[in-house]
């Protein structure tokens, strides 16, 4: 008889990271661009089986450039993992939060049979970004602009993943537009 071992451990390890690597932000470790597409491309398949809601909030910090500028890139990067870590506390279990880059956050929020629970989840999140964190002896304040998209699962609606982030971050500007510091729904 004749036997052959082969130790796969770093083989797999390589593998994780490159997972890793492809679908989590490397700042935050929250789920990346691709990463949030693809869970909400498999919930809208899902939803044909057993409708649900969701509503889908692009998150911008106001005021981060500022910190970046005035504090560096350093303090920025510490920043934003606080910032995240509160945002990441004020949402339920079966939310998502995720990084797109830079100061821009997307939250997919799980309405199940309740359409109007948005609300306070986004005032939570409002909040969350409001809050000052202490960097260094500095505190540092930012707030939050927020779109939000709305999907009505049993509306059977004709949506895909990116035109539902797409509305969500046409509705962020609105709410920048609109003072800052708040929310606004795409359509409304």
């Amino acid at each position: 008889y004749l036997s052959m071992i082969t130790d796969i451990t770093e083989a797999k390890k390589q593998q994780q990271q490159l997972e890793n690597f492809a679908y989590y932000d490397s700042l935050t470790g929250l789920p990346n661009r691709l990463l949030l597409t693809d869970r909400l491309t498999q919930f809208l398949l899902e939803n044909y089986r057993k409708p649900q809601n969701l509503a889908i909030a692009f998150i911008d910090l106001d005021g981060f450039k500022a910190i970046n500028d005035n504090h560096g890139h350093a303090v920025g990067d510490e920043f934003l993992v606080a910032i995240s870590q509160n945002m990441q506390m004020a949402i339920r279990k079966n939310d998502t939060l995720g990084r797109l880059g830079g100061d821009e956050f997307i939250v997919i929020l799980n309405l199940e049979d309740n359409f109007q629970a948005f609300q306070r989840p986004l005032q939570k999140l409002i909040a969350a970004c409001n809050t000052p964190i202490v960097i260094k002896g500095a505190s540092l304040q930012v707030s939050a602009s927020i779109g939000v998209s709305l999907y009505e699962g049993k509306s059977k609606q004709d949506m895909d993943a990116a035109t539902l982030i797409s509305q969500a971050d046409q509705a962020m500007y609105v709410a920048k537009q609109a003072g800052k510091n708040n929310y606004h729904i795409f359509g409304a």
